[in-house]
């Protein structure tokens, strides 16, 4: 387990090599390198660093190579499954890039994580093409298909492969960048040596091949289609930096944005820190007030030009009134099955113990109740206070006083409506609250504590607390504004 201060040092060194005059493309792109945050879902992938056994890295490389060629081998032969494109389009002024999740996101005009902005733009006279990074398991072919009716967005699905040309160029620059790594390896010593050992491996890691591969079909849709901006997630991941290289080196005249939409946790690292300037983007838009605060004083010596833009996320508030609300707490995990495993596990407990509460269950789009009892994380006999819910986040916040949570943004939206957030405390060795600096909260460890708080509804339940902790989550994800795209957009086109 990764505690804070190694969580510090970690992020330093990583910091260096990325950094450094010795840092390639191929480095960057080596995801484990970035260092997004403090949760253990990121934070577990260290603790390879301080294991005494270490394996053989020529076999490991040997058996890399043998499955790294074999796999294009079977793509070049068996499984063409390169960019497609559902509709037609011309020349596009706005290539926005955002995430394909989930089959279910098949057939629908909004977008995960952009909402109805694309469709916002396109009312304002411009060609906007949505392009998706297909993390599913699902071939292009299979995902256009679906696609019965023609969407009003044009969408363009990066292909798991890529022309062969491209993968034998990946394989040999990162053997070139192997040789470069390994010199670095053998002059380095204590926990900085152990990384550099480390990233020998993940220099061939399919999270790296994948980067570079996405690198290289942007370039060719770019050098196609040639849009005046680019639009896409920023979080900091190793994917996201390679994308800004890549238009960078197509035309240097492309508006590359990143789009902060998601919320900023105390310790999230690679949002926070700049790369070389062909890495970073040239205006960061912020879903809120809050948010962009919180990233110019981040980047107060440094020349960042920060924007607010807003987010789809933002819901119109309701006037609260506690008497038409049942005793009902939203349980909102974030999505990972372990996280959903962990406050199912606690609400199950909960309700065979106490009868008082009524539980709605509620799940990021990733994942499904179907994939969760398949996997027996949660029991196919659930208790009858107990509600599996698939009606829209805004239906289920109206309904409830409170609101389990670890580190989902969905809490937000909740808090900003009124909701009371409670926080479970898992174990933590670093804090994953994204309310961090909300006063009015609860953190529990056990069933006894969440029950305590059910009980004493009076001294949590208080309008004038609740409203303040309201308007902190409003500013952190309010409704878009567009004025500030056209901005970028009109000096783009002049």
């Amino acid at each position: 387990m990764i505690f804070e201060k190694k969580f510090d040092e970690i992020c330093k060194l990583c910091d260096e090599i990325l950094l450094s005059k010795n840092s390639t493309k191929e480095i960057i792109a080596t995801s484990w390198l970035h260092v997004i945050r403090e949760h253990s879902e990121f934070t577990n992938r260290y603790n390879v660093l301080f294991e005494t056994k270490k394996n053989f890295f020529s076999l490991y490389l040997l058996k890399k190579l043998i499955l790294t060629i074999l796999r294009i081998i079977k793509n070049f032969f068996f499984q063409k499954n390169q960019i497609s494109f559902i509709g037609n389009y011309g020349q596009p002024d706005i290539l926005i890039i955002s995430h394909f999740l989930n089959i279910n996101q098949t057939g629908k005009e909004e977008d995960f994580y952009f909402g109805h902005l694309p469709l916002e733009l396109q009312k304002l006279n411009n060609n906007v093409v949505l392009g998706l990074i297909n993390h599913t398991d699902e071939n292009n072919k299979k995902i256009k298909s679906r696609w019965k009716i023609k969407p009003k967005i044009h969408r363009v699905i990066f292909g798991k492969n890529i022309k062969l040309k491209y993968e034998l160029k990946i394989i040999l620059d990162l053997l070139k960048n192997l040789i470069k790594i390994n010199k670095l390896f053998y002059k380095s010593k204590g926990l900085k040596r152990n990384i550099y050992y480390q990233v020998k491996k993940e220099l061939f890691s399919v999270d790296t091949i994948n980067n570079l591969k996405i690198f290289y079909q942007v370039k060719e849709l770019v050098k196609k289609h040639r849009p005046k901006i680019v639009m896409l997630i920023h979080e900091g991941h190793a994917h996201e930096r390679i994308i800004f290289k890549s238009l960078r080196e197509m035309n240097k005249n492309i508006k590359c944005i990143g789009y902060q939409h998601a919320c900023i946790f105390k310790k999230q690292h690679s949002l926070k820190r700049n790369l070389s300037e062909d890495y970073n983007p040239d205006i960061i838009l912020t879903s809120g007030e809050k948010p962009k605060k919180i990233l110019e004083e981040n980047f107060k010596k440094e020349n960042i030009n920060i924007q607010q833009l807003g987010s789809h996320r933002f819901l119109k508030k309701k006037l609260l009134n506690f008497s038409i609300k049942e005793n009902i707490c939203l349980v909102i995990p974030e999505g990972l099955p372990r996280e959903c495993k962990y406050l199912f596990d606690l609400t199950l407990m909960y309700s065979k113990k106490f009868k008082n509460m009524k539980f709605i269950w509620r799940l990021h789009p990733i994942i499904t109740f179907e994939f969760l009892f398949r996997k027996k994380l949660i029991p196919n006999l659930i208790p009858k206070n107990i509600i599996l819910s698939n009606n829209s986040l805004e239906e289920d916040i109206y309904k409830c006083k409170w609101a389990l949570y670890r580190g989902t943004t969905a809490i937000f939206t909740a808090v900003a409506n009124g909701v009371y957030p409670i926080y479970y405390n898992y174990n933590d060795t670093i804090s994953t609250d994204p309310l961090y600096e909300v006063e009015n909260r609860s953190s529990i460890k056990n069933i006894n504590d969440l029950n305590n708080i059910f009980k004493n509804e009076r001294n949590f339940l208080q309008i004038e607390k609740l409203n303040k902790s309201a308007e902190y989550c409003n500013k952190s994800f309010e409704k878009y504004n567009l004025k500030t795209l056209k901005e970028i957009l009109n000096e783009s086109k002049n």
